[in-house]
């Protein structure tokens, strides 16, 4: 190789630079004789400028094979490098499949182990069968005749059942006319009753019991009415008997008058005046009813509350109904679930209605979140 590249080297030179070759001269210059020394001369220069030549190409060559093995040699590292991989991964692959393949023979050992108990249970079961079919005619006339009696009891209890349905029915039918036939009659003595709402405690001590109270409210607010009917109590008292410390409000006050009418001319006057109070507060004064006729009317007065705001001047008749006059006409309502029948033929007291039950229940949930 190194013949080679000086063969190349000295025929560039040969092509591209004067020769340096020594030839005979023809005419010798006075100032360069052509002397053996000077050949000499000329030919070590020539050999020293081929020298440094090749040991320029070499230089370069060795450089090149350098890199290229360097190249090599990073490609050979990569490749052994996914090898090892590839080899980690096989392992781990075969780590697995050991693991699969030792499970499996597990497996398969508590199947066998399994399938022999099974076969040793069923000729267990076999022998046991074959014990049972002996006895099997006596078995199944006893068994027919307990399923005989099981099903006469059986529709016995449903007959039974049936009966007791009616009789809890018809029991229900009564308990609500009891139920009906006590409020009516509790509503009856307790028709002379009038119901004082919303004075304090302290003032059953200052007045010497509810009765002078009742006394002190009919003078502050009804001067007139103890010259137009005579103002007898048979009885008063608080209610209930016991005074819970809990309770933040006062106890209702329960006056009896001698008779309804005079209750009911005192209830008359209460409606004129609008507002009833007690030394200057304001307190309620109400019929007296039973405790289920309370709940029926209470249940009315959000929409007695909201029919008054807009003029429709409601009442509340016994026990629970409510009466209103819309358009000349009276209209009497039993209960509520008549009444939201009506609002869907009366487009616009439905919009009423439906107005303030959404602003109460706006208000109750601002309420809410504030506390």
């Amino acid at each position: 190789m190194a013949k080679g590249k000086r063969r190349n080297l000295t025929n560039r030179n040969q092509d591209h630079s004067p020769s340096s070759e020594p030839s005979t001269p023809t005419s010798p210059s006075p100032g360069n004789p052509n002397t053996p020394e000077n050949l000499d001369l000329d030919l070590k220069a020539y050999l020293t400028m081929m020298v440094e030549d090749i040991k320029k190409d070499f230089n370069k060559s060795l450089k090149e094979i350098q890199e290229n093995t360097a190249k090599e040699l990073q490609v050979l590292k990569e490749k052994q490098e996914n090898t090892i991989k590839q080899v980690e991964v096989l392992t781990e692959k075969e780590e697995k499949t050991y693991k699969q393949v030792m499970e499996m023979n597990k497996t398969i050992l508590d199947l066998k182990r399994e399938v022999d108990t099974i076969k040793k249970t069923q000729s267990e079961a076999t022998l046991e069968i074959e014990t049972i079919g002996k006895k099997s005619g006596t078995i199944d006339l006893s068994i027919s005749n307990r399923i005989q009696e099981m099903e006469e009891r059986i529709s016995g209890a449903e007959d039974s059942i049936e009966n007791i349905g009616t009789t809890i029915k018809e029991n229900g039918k009564c308990k609500k006319i009891l139920t009906q036939n006590i409020q009516e009659i509790q509503d009856t003595i307790r028709r002379p009753n009038l119901r004082i709402i919303g004075v304090d405690e302290n003032e059953d001590f200052q007045l010497k019991g509810p009765a002078n109270i009742f006394n002190k409210i009919i003078e502050e607010n009804f001067p007139n009415l103890k010259n137009e009917m005579p103002m007898n109590i048979q009885e008063a008292y608080r209610t209930p008997n016991r005074l819970d410390q809990k309770r933040n409000s006062s106890r209702h006050i329960i006056i009896r008058t001698t008779n309804a009418l005079n209750k009911d001319r005192i209830l008359k006057a209460v409606r004129e005046k609008g507002q009833v109070t007690y030394k200057g507060k304001p307190i309620r004064i109400t019929p007296d009813f039973s405790p289920e006729t309370m709940k029926a009317r209470r249940a009315w007065t959000d929409v007695i509350q909201t029919l008054r705001e807009h003029k429709f001047q409601p009442r509340l008749l016994y026990p629970a109904k409510l009466s209103i006059t819309i358009d000349g006409e009276t209209k009497v309502f039993h209960d509520k679930t008549k009444f939201t029948h009506y609002l869907s033929t009366n487009p616009a007291l439905q919009r009423i209605i439906t107005e303030k039950n959404q602003y109460k229940n706006g208000n109750n949930a601002l309420e809410k979140t504030r506390r």
